[in-house]
């Protein structure tokens, strides 16, 4: 199986947008630096899971923030 270097589907790009963006909360890119071969084993779970790395990234993230707020209130 190869890996697609292809920019999401519309309506994937689509769904995605509309779950994070808000009228007055415009898209920013969110870059990380990391080894090659974490970067395929994300992408290949992704593939799997049919879903992009953004999607998978963004739901990371937002637990990881709901969580650390329920620990700081």
């Amino acid at each position: 199986m190869s890996l697609s270097s292809k920019r999401p589907s519309s309506k994937i790009k689509e769904a995605l947008l509309k779950d994070v963006q808000e009228k007055d909360d415009p898209i920013k890119r969110f870059n990380i630096k990391t080894k090659k071969s974490f970067h395929h084993d994300v992408k290949m779970q992704a593939t799997k899971e049919g879903r992009t790395i953004s999607e998978i990234t963004i739901e990371l993230w937002t637990e990881y923030l709901a969580r650390m707020k329920d620990k700081n209130s």
